[in-house]
């Protein structure tokens, strides 16, 4: 998916295209819930410097993952590629197994903070639904008829 160019800013969404996961919201959205010890074995500085606010240290990047627990939703604003603003939430699988995460990605001069955190609200809501599906097993679902 491409978005339409804004003042010489092209933004880009490549299915299966792999990023490091210190920059895009869709990459620390999920891995904010997994266990410290394997999102510390994944994150090896020194970590890549796409853009100007990219953050760079773990340690940065555990304060980072630490907000996303605490409001259910990561952003990336410059961070991953200049200009580009996202935000992202986790889906939830069966139990609390996160592996993926559903997100938003906009030109930053047309997407304040503001619209990001409007934004979060709804993908917060979309990905509980989606995680509600990935929780019913048939049994479950023919339950619930």
């Amino acid at each position: 998916v491409r978005a339409m160019s804004f003042g010489g800013v092209n933004g880009y969404v490549l299915p299966g295209l792999s990023q490091p996961l210190n920059a895009p919201a869709s990459a620390k959205a999920p891995l904010a819930d997994q266990p410290l010890s394997f999102a510390k074995g994944l994150l090896v500085e020194p970590l890549p410097k796409l853009c100007a606010q990219t953050k760079t240290t773990v340690k940065e990047v555990f304060d980072d993952l630490a907000e996303v627990r605490e409001r259910g939703f990561a952003t990336c604003v410059n961070e991953n590629e200049a200009g580009i603003a996202a935000v992202a939430c986790p889906v939830y699988l069966t139990g609390s197994e996160v592996i993926h995460a559903i997100g938003v990605t906009a030109v930053a001069e047309r997407f304040p903070m503001a619209r990001l955190e409007e934004y979060a609200k709804i993908l917060i809501t979309t990905a509980a639904a989606l995680s509600r599906t990935n929780k019913e097993t048939p049994e479950s679902a023919k339950a619930a008829e």
